[in-house]
């Protein structure tokens, strides 16, 4: 009697030890299982993450440390913001690319040679000369980034001149384009029309021409900033486009274009003719405080279109006008312009081209340019291409303010960008790609550990039972 109540003690202590022990197991493998549920969980998917982070930042009213940070985190934001603003602006390779496209054209054009003959009124019109004075030879600052006609050169009241009412001397005729100059020169513009033309190089034997453009934008530096403004973005490039003749003054009629189904315009150029394919882009009107603007920077994206036939040999010129947004303003005949860049060749790869109005180029002058060590050390919101997604030019208009810096897009229009929100924008390809911190890392390797102590335990205590 006194010895069988031992082993019922032993027997129900056992049952009970063993009972804990299975409870264990089972929970020291449902804590396995989770852990690969917990380390899938861990890291936040990183769109979701952007689309946090961008409304936040876009949040006027967000305050500066509403979200809590480590250590590390916060010890080296500047750095994290500064590389990913400098992979968001115009590197130096591209400047200097800007600058040398400034410079004399590269090679010559067939309107300008002496192949284009065209007689009017039984004689010879003019074209060209190429290497003559002007476009015919390189890029020019006119206007540059001083949008008004002081100080003036000696030509630039010819912009007023009617030549064509023959019941006018030509003297009359030149004294009102100079009065009516003069009522106007002290005036500043506030639009700026950025414009390309595309053409046929003079080694050029394909008879099917044409030429593709995507994402013209243009940019005002002000005095008081080392920061460009974007003033306009365009992702198809083209508003407009007709024929010119070769004299690259006289409109000989609609040019044909077509969308390209990437992104882009395909624009047609007429080989052998006496004509070059003249287009523009959207326009920026009512441009604040035009009198502060000291540079200005258009850049436009182009290639030799796959609709080309192989033997293609195009060139493309890239400028800007600036005008006034004033109806009653006199508007001239033609514009003196804010300048051009010399004459590109186009290969089959899409490439940047740039107008810039920078000193050291063909009629700059100081007070309508910048000098080429200023543009270097200024800051662009314009990614290099490379830094880019190919799809770029597909943007819609209306995406998020983060996602267009992050596809190069920016605000059609007369926006300025301040410094502060180019580096708010520029942060947004930095937050779609960040992950939260991985707070399951510590915890899984407890609940390792804990699984095999209890399991080892429990395998421990069977061995021993089945001995007793």
């Amino acid at each position: 009697m006194n010895h069988k109540l031992p082993l019922s003690k032993s027997a129900a202590a056992g049952k009970y030890c063993s009972g804990l022990l299975l409870c264990a197991s089972l929970l020291s493998l449902l804590a396995l299982t989770t852990i690969t549920a917990v380390g899938a969980d861990e890291t936040a998917p990183a769109a979701e993450v952007a689309a946090v982070d961008l409304a936040a930042a876009e949040s006027p009213a967000a305050p500066a440390a509403a979200t809590p940070v480590d250590a590390a985190s916060d010890a080296a934001p500047a750095a994290v913001n500064s590389q990913v603003q400098a992979s968001q602006v115009m590197s130096d390779e591209q400047k200097q690319r800007a600058i040398a496209q400034m410079g004399a054209n590269q090679g010559d054009v067939w309107v300008w040679s002496e192949d284009n003959v065209v007689i009017e009124d039984g004689e010879r019109q003019k074209r060209g000369p190429n290497g003559g004075p002007g476009q015919f030879n390189g890029g020019a600052v006119v206007l540059g980034g001083r949008p008004t006609y002081d100080p003036a050169a000696d030509w630039y009241y010819l912009a007023y001149k009617d030549t064509s009412d023959k019941s006018k001397t030509d003297e009359e005729a030149d004294k009102e384009a100079r009065a009516v100059f003069d009522k106007e020169r002290g005036k500043w513009m506030d639009e700026f029309d950025p414009w390309g033309v595309a053409l046929e190089m003079s080694d050029n034997t394909a008879a099917n021409a044409w030429v593709d453009v995507r994402n013209m934008q243009a940019f005002v530096l002000r005095n008081d900033s080392t920061v460009w403004e974007n003033i306009v973005n365009h992702p198809q490039a083209v508003q407009w486009v007709n024929q010119f003749k070769g004299n690259m003054g006289s409109d000989a009629g609609e040019a044909q274009k077509e969308v390209l189904p990437s992104g882009g315009t395909a624009i047609q150029v007429l080989p052998k003719q006496d004509r070059v394919a003249h287009w523009g882009s959207d326009q920026a009107l009512n441009i604040p405080n035009p009198q502060t603007i000291r540079a200005v920077l258009v850049s436009v994206e182009a290639r030799i279109s796959d609709k080309s036939d192989p033997d293609a040999k195009l060139g493309i010129q890239v400028g800007g006008d600036w005008k006034f947004t004033d109806p009653g303003a006199v508007k001239p005949f033609w514009y003196p312009g804010a300048g051009l860049a010399g004459i590109q060749r186009l290969s089959r790869d899409w490439a940047r081209y740039y107008f810039v109005s920078i000193t050291g180029v063909q009629d700059a002058i100081e007070e309508r340019a910048i000098s080429q060590e200023v543009f270097m050390n200024s800051t662009v919101p314009l990614a290099d291409m490379e830094q880019a997604p190919q799809s770029q030019a597909q943007q819609p208009a209306s995406a998020a303010n983060g996602v267009q810096a992050e596809k190069l897009t920016y605000k059609t229009g007369a926006e300025t960008v301040t410094p502060a929100s180019v580096s708010r924008r520029a942060v947004a390809p930095s937050v779609s790609s960040k992950q939260l911190p991985k707070t399951g890392s510590q915890s899984s390797l407890w609940s390792h550990l804990a699984g095999f102590f209890l399991l080892g335990l429990s395998a421990a205590f069977l061995g021993w039972k089945k001995k007793s």
